[in-house]
């Protein structure tokens, strides 16, 4: 899920956003015909799955029933952003079952932070930013990963990079913390890139992983989780480098650092190709931000940010050349 289609101030090119939770590995080997096809099977099967949850949640008015309906019906917008019957968005709709689920019970992180989200949609990012922040004082909760990030992202958009990273890392942490066999893999990952501070450091750590028996491996359960927390510790790595190029230039390397554990993390990804090209073109690297589009379409050859930015730096590199070339024939 992504806060997608962003415009960028570099060189107008099309950022293709933060993340909130952890995105699909991008094959490229569906159709349009092929995609329509199975959005249109995925808003029949929620509206099935909606209509349901109503009367559930009509009939036993508990908060687990509120929070389903909420959830299901944000996932409806997102499939498309139609109107329901009457003037009532499906988004409007899951927002009140929200505030009912938090009537009920205040302290609901998940409730916190799909509102949270839906402000986020709707491009209220100083409300999305409280209501993310409520979420994060609730204490020991599986969901406080996902209210760090939406805080980052939310704080991103309102252009509080350094914030928004501290929060990206905090989530980084969380996540780490909650999955053991990723932290096995994040460690040697870690020892092999030399990160650690020192030798110290990085003995303990691999200690950790020789001595503690969760840790050496996983059943076919953990290493499912360990592949969900690697794509949302990608995502998240992801929303870092954003937040780094977002400050200019001069943080062009950390952002790039971010971007390559990002792909080393999570795989190939047509996104974080778009971003590091938007990196480069930001760098004055054109050459190798043609390259990064390339791959990007590669791995995703209906990503429709890459293919706008890479027609924008045809464009763009067409209107140089013609111009220094131009110069070169004034001089003479």
């Amino acid at each position: 899920d992504t806060v997608s289609s962003n415009s960028s101030n570099t060189q107008s090119s099309t950022d293709s956003g933060v993340h909130l939770h952890a995105s699909p590995r991008r094959s490229g080997v569906n159709s349009d015909n092929n995609v329509n096809e199975a959005n249109a099977q995925s808003r029949g099967s929620l509206e099935l799955l909606i209509s349901r949850l109503r009367n559930h949640a009509r009939e036993s008015k508990s908060n687990t029933a509120l929070l389903a309906l909420g959830n299901a019906l944000r996932l409806r917008q997102e499939v498309s952003g139609e109107e329901a019957s009457g003037n009532r968005s499906f988004g409007a709709e899951a927002a009140e079952r929200f505030v009912e689920t938090l009537e009920q019970h205040p302290g609901n992180v998940t409730a916190w932070v799909q509102l949270a989200v839906l402000q986020l949609g709707c491009g209220e990012y100083a409300s999305a930013r409280k209501m993310a922040q409520h979420a994060t004082r609730v204490r020991a909760d599986p969901g406080l990963a996902e209210a760090h990030t939406v805080l980052g992202v939310a704080s991103q958009l309102l252009g509080e990079c350094d914030v928004a990273e501290k929060e990206y890392n905090i989530a980084l942490q969380l996540i780490i913390g909650q999955h053991s066999a990723f932290k096995a893999q994040h460690h040697r990952a870690a020892l092999a890139a030399g990160a650690y501070d020192s030798e110290l450091t990085a003995s303990h750590a691999m200690r950790e992983v020789v001595e503690t028996p969760e840790l050496q491996g996983a059943a076919s359960e953990g290493e499912e989780l360990s592949e969900l927390a690697a794509q949302s510790i990608a995502a998240l790595h992801n929303n870092i480098g954003n937040a780094r190029r977002q400050r200019g230039r001069a943080h062009h390397a950390a952002a790039m650092a971010a971007y390559e554990k990002a792909l080393a993390i999570g795989g190939e990804n047509a996104i974080v190709r778009n971003n590091i090209a938007l990196a480069h073109i930001a760098n004055n690297e054109l050459a190798k931000a043609e390259t990064e589009l390339r791959a990007a379409l590669a791995a995703d050859e209906t990503f429709e940010c890459a293919k706008s930015n890479l027609l924008k730096l045809h464009v763009y590199t067409q209107r140089v050349a013609h111009l220094d070339s131009g110069a070169g024939e004034h001089n003479a």
